[in-house]
């Protein structure tokens, strides 16, 4: 997905039905970038009746087409956290995501629940995360170039 005057999208399915496609989309906010926009402003969520693409993993997952759809997007804040919740009616699809109320405001956990399946037999399904750990190393202090020589990127 290209972010253009529209955003263009060119998307690749192993399945027949679904083929290669390139097309153009108006600008929606993007389920995928709600996660760095937690990160750096959660104020800024969209919140209430919006228009949004839903994450570009679970439409290519349930073979729906890319595209904006019908949502809404609630921040709540209570004891020290802040929960933002984002649903789509016509997938009867959910998205809850749990993070600190200060910076950095740090993601703790999330949860997705929708159908999944196909007519009677499709049932709902609810994937859970949960941070156990955080590790702050020195990163940047970590690697050089003399960590890597030749004969290990070479395999010899």
């Amino acid at each position: 997905m290209n972010n253009r005057e529209q955003f263009e999208v060119r998307s690749f399915s192993y399945f027949e039905s679904e083929g290669d496609q390139e097309l153009q989309l108006d600008k929606a906010p993007l389920e995928n970038e709600i996660w760095t926009q937690i990160r750096i402003r959660p104020e800024s969520l969209p919140t209430g009746e919006i228009s949004m693409v839903p994450s570009l993993e679970y439409l290519r997952l349930m073979h729906n087409p890319i595209r904006a759809y019908r949502a809404v997007g609630e921040l709540e804040q209570k004891q020290g956290f802040y929960t933002y919740n984002l649903s789509y009616p016509e997938l009867e699809r959910e998205l809850r995501i749990r993070f600190t109320d200060v910076f950095p405001y740090t993601i703790e956990s999330w949860e997705e629940t929708y159908p999944s399946g196909f007519g009677p037999s499709a049932q709902v399904l609810t994937t859970k995360a949960r941070k156990i750990n955080s590790l702050k190393t020195p990163y940047w202090q970590q690697n050089g170039n003399e960590d890597v020589s030749l004969r290990d990127i070479l395999g010899i």
